[in-house]
């Protein structure tokens, strides 16, 4: 089994997560990751999701993990997390944690924009109206159907690699 990293939040498709909890036993696996001998929480789904072996239903592939065998144009490397970290594109608030920007209010309108399901990191305590803009705008768009003419691209979803297998590219 070859290890891949990711990360503790992840995407993973109904019938891979069925498989995992129905038909595999990843105790070996979950105890090794524990003793801190193979890796660390960052590892355990990252490399069941992407273990060409396992031939899981709704799996991954290692092949996927390399860019330059990318057919597609992804506008996002994880969808499933947007990160900025200290060392990545400017950070607007200038509020940093563990090296990873916090966003501000500032950024909401940039957020809501961007493919990624989630943002890591919008704090409370740091900037609360971003967060309760936040809320308001979500509720907005699903409530009151603001930006009507906003269509969600379906395309950019469906060509993900790691949707491609359950649809035919567009």
């Amino acid at each position: 089994m070859r290890f891949a990293n990711g990360y503790d939040q992840c995407s993973l498709s109904r019938e891979f997560v069925d498989y995992l909890f129905g038909e595999m036993d990843p105790t070996i696996l979950v105890h090794q990751l524990n003793n801190g001998h193979f890796g660390s929480n960052e590892v355990l789904f990252a490399t069941l999701h992407n273990t060409d072996e396992l031939n899981a239903p709704g799996g991954f592939s290692h092949i996927c993990l390399d860019p330059s065998k990318q057919p597609y144009d992804s506008r996002a490397n994880h969808i499933t997390r947007l990160t900025n970290w200290i060392d990545g594109e400017k950070c607007i608030s200038k509020i940093f944690r563990n090296n990873i920007c916090i966003y501000g209010v500032e950024d909401i309108n940039r957020l809501i924009k961007l493919p990624h399901l989630f943002a890591n990191k919008i704090m409370p305590e740091a900037d609360f109206v971003a967060l309760t803009c936040l809320y308001e705008k979500l509720f907005n768009m699903t409530y009151i159907k603001q930006d009507h003419n906003k269509k969600l691209d379906e395309k950019f979803y469906k060509n993900l690699a790691t949707v491609r297998g359950f649809t035919s590219p567009l």
